[in-house]
């Protein structure tokens, strides 16, 4: 049996689709389609789809509630005697609150479930928000990647990072991409948005990242104002899910206000549903991204699944994801308006023969396969001795 455990669904991020419910979840659907034989752990407790009040990436108290609560409701099931040393645990996060407390009890009940995570950055990056917290965290971290059996990362930097910063052996690490069912999203805008394949393209730039210090948005923000200067028809628009402007960066308030009142083509949009950000990328010639930590991400994906081309620097994870695409030189921002002027002259269509983005999200749309191939055999392939594994799907990007 396979024991799934899913991160708390915010409606307009990513983890509406990949931890929903049965057919919809970018996960599920796929172990109901190989007949996996799984089980959901989600808390007893109601949960409400609502924004994130405390904390950057989920809410910072919501986290620890949602998994304590999983934690518990498992915990009663290995009281009942009802798991074995033949049974798979998966977790969304790495970050799961209360892992320990399987452990023990797995350790007192003498069996020993197999555990996986998916590790999204943590502290072994100088640029996550976790990082000020390494003073405490990384004690944390270790203790929980010893309870685990494998640990799963979107790409070989990241995988690299956790192996180099002691966080685990070499042989605990997998590089499978991460866990994206670009088959889905179509199914949703489909669903969702009317007349999606008649929406034109416009000349309009996307920025899908948080406003926060590690995405960098101040950079967006100077190329919108120099941008201005070339061709003001040109669109820059910035989305976010939540309901007013939220940062973590200091006056990013009263900077946004300056932009959007003193630039024309410039416009912060505010509250977006997962349909309404969708239709933002339908519309959108081209997603700019300019993050100092981005490890492969799910806004690139979807862009990617509506034809968006993508604009990343050449920093850190990105190279080894688009390693036969020039891109710009990170935080130079003549350079990126030179690159943003040759990309708004090509369709998605010219740009996706040269360097088929197509495999890139196909890739990420296999993760769910690799993990389950992992987590189903007791010894597998690690992280550095995959002649016939990690280097086979790397080579599919």
């Amino acid at each position: 049996m396979l024991y799934y455990f899913p991160l708390e669904p915010y409606k307009a991020r990513y983890t509406c689709q990949l931890s929903a419910r049965g057919k919809n979840g970018w996960l599920e659907s796929r172990w109901l389609d190989e007949d996996i034989d799984y089980m959901r752990i989600e808390p007893s407790m109601k949960f409400k789809d609502e924004d994130i009040h405390g904390g950057e990436v989920l809410d910072g108290c919501k986290r620890g509630i949602w998994s304590c609560y999983q934690i518990i409701d498992f915990l009663k099931l290995v009281q009942q005697k009802k798991i074995t040393s033949e049974d798979i645990i998966y977790f969304d996060d790495f970050f799961t609150p209360g892992i320990e407390a399987l452990a023990y009890a797995f350790h007192q009940a003498k069996i020993k479930p197999r555990m996986y995570a998916l590790l999204h950055a943590q502290s072994v990056d100088e640029f996550d928000f976790t990082f000020d917290m390494l003073p405490w965290i990384r004690g944390f971290e270790k203790g929980i990647a010893d309870c685990l059996d494998g640990i799963f990362v979107s790409c070989e930097f990241l995988g690299n990072l956790v192996y180099k910063q002691g966080l685990a052996p070499k042989e605990k690490i997998y590089v499978t991409g991460l866990p994206y069912n670009y088959k889905k999203v179509k199914e949703f805008i489909q669903k969702n948005i009317p007349n999606y394949n008649k929406i034109p393209k416009q000349r309009q730039v996307i920025y899908t990242s948080r406003f926060d210090k590690e995405k960098n948005p101040y950079f967006f923000m100077r190329l919108a104002e120099k941008y201005y200067d070339i061709d003001p028809t040109v669109k820059f628009v910035m989305t976010s899910s939540h309901k007013q402007i939220k940062s973590n960066l200091h006056e990013f308030q009263q900077n946004a206000d300056f932009y959007t009142s003193s630039l024309s083509n410039f416009e912060i949009k505010t509250g977006l549903s997962k349909a309404e950000y969708y239709e933002e990328l339908l519309k959108s010639h081209v997603q700019f991204n300019c993050a100092d930590q981005d490890f492969v991400s799910w806004t690139l994906l979807e862009a990617l699944t509506c034809n968006c081309i993508p604009l990343y620097p050449n920093f850190r994870s990105f190279p080894e994801t688009f390693k036969h695409i020039i891109l710009y030189d990170h935080k130079n921002i003549q350079n990126a308006m030179s690159g943003l002027t040759f990309f708004l002259k090509q369709t998605f269509e010219e740009k996706n023969k040269t360097y088929n983005y197509d495999s890139i999200y196909n890739f990420h749309d296999n993760c769910w396969n690799r993990m389950w191939t992992i987590m189903n055999q007791e010894h597998y392939s690690d992280f550095y001795n995959l002649n016939n594994f990690r280097r086979a799907i790397l080579d599919e990007c």
